[in-house]
């Protein structure tokens, strides 16, 4: 009898068991593809919350590829007139900035500075899918203009991601 009960137990003690298949959820990271290029702003990340007059709220994500004098910046800015909350943030027609979102791209190696076009209508596009009193999570895609230095006129950013702490 020993000799059976011993080998169910592991069975049933191994079937029991689940190995987790889901794909982690990784903090602290900002990505997406430039370009053609994936590239990560995990460097010197920092997520700054701040309140506007009026009653508002600014969300700023910063982050960097590198160390060093070349490493390119990447900021996300979300501004609303009323506490930020999971939706959709776009850039703004005229340039109103009262609720909205901006971008820029800074590749020091180059010298060059892109910036969302907030005089274009819905250029860029920032959702937030989760947002706590210690961590902001979402998404973002666009098209960025040059605003300083000699090179292309724009820019494609797709599959930005972000989760970053605060």
């Amino acid at each position: 009898m020993k000799n059976i009960l011993l080998p169910v137990l592991m069975l049933l003690l191994f079937s029991a068991c689940k190995k987790n298949s889901s794909t982690p959820n990784m903090q602290n990271t900002i990505s997406a593809v430039i370009g053609d290029n994936q590239q990560s702003f995990n460097s010197a990340l920092q997520a700054k919350s701040t309140s506007t007059p009026g009653g508002g709220s600014q969300f700023v994500l910063t982050g960097a590829n590198g160390t060093g004098a070349t490493a390119n910046v990447l900021t996300v800015t979300i501004t609303s007139p009323s506490q930020i909350t999971p939706g959709t943030y776009a850039t703004q027609e005229n340039g109103t900035n009262k609720q909205g979102a901006a971008v820029m791209l800074q590749q020091k190696g180059l010298a060059l500075v892109y910036k969302s076009d907030v005089f274009a209508t819905q250029t860029f596009s920032v959702t937030i899918s989760s947002i706590s009193s210690t961590n902001i999570q979402g998404s973002f895609v666009g098209s960025l203009v040059l605003s300083e230095g000699y090179g292309p006129g724009g820019i494609t950013v797709t599959r930005g991601t972000f989760n970053v702490d605060f």
